[in-house]
């Protein structure tokens, strides 16, 4: 209850701090001041997160044939890193050839008969990336009637044909200078 104060005289502080705050306190009630209710506000929240730790690099493709511009061998596995196409390769020699000349210069694709690499060992593996737009030319080996080798190549797309590789087919791999696969090329074995 106030009570009343003698006229001519000022209303007290507090009452007029009450007058002036019934109202304010009634619109952020939801209430006006005639009772009925008035519109919600409507409240947005924003929240940010902060990381709880380092967030994990992309794990990246990587290459144990860098500064080699060719190999020879056969895919033992192929993997997906990233976006990155991978693949292991059993390193084989070609006979009387020194690696050291094989990695610079790599050899000759001809068709032949008979064993003409061999696998350098059975343990060992390298791991080289597949480059965007690789290509892999499988070669067959072509008889003629006089009995002349010829051999067809055919182009596709590496990762294509790595999508299901022939485990058993040599290669000729080809790299860039970052160890990356840029062309393969299957050896053209005849049979017999």
């Amino acid at each position: 209850m106030i009570d009343e104060e003698p006229t001519g005289r000022r209303p007290a502080p507090t009452l007029l701090a009450l007058l002036v705050a019934a109202p304010m306190a009634a619109s952020l009630t939801g209430c006006s001041a005639d009772g009925q209710g008035a519109a919600s506000p409507t409240v947005t929240v924003t929240t940010t997160s902060t990381p709880s730790g380092t967030s994990s690099a992309s794990p990246t493709a990587t290459s144990d044939v860098k500064g080699r511009t060719f190999d020879i061998g056969t895919v033992t596995a192929v993997t997906t890193i990233g976006s990155v196409k991978v693949i292991e390769l059993d390193r084989w020699t070609l006979d009387g050839t020194s690696d050291s000349t094989l990695a610079k210069q790599g050899v000759k694709i001809a068709p032949h008969k008979g064993s003409r690499y061999t696998n350098q060992n059975t343990a060992k593996t390298y791991t080289a990336p597949v480059a965007p737009g690789a290509r892999i030319v499988v070669n067959a080996c072509v008889v003629d009637g006089s009995g002349d080798l010829g051999l067809t190549s055919q182009p596709l797309s590496a990762s294509a044909w790595l999508a299901k590789p022939d485990t058993s087919a040599v290669l000729l791999v080809h790299y860039d200078s970052t160890g990356a696969i840029t062309r393969m090329d299957t050896d053209p074995r005849c049979p017999g």
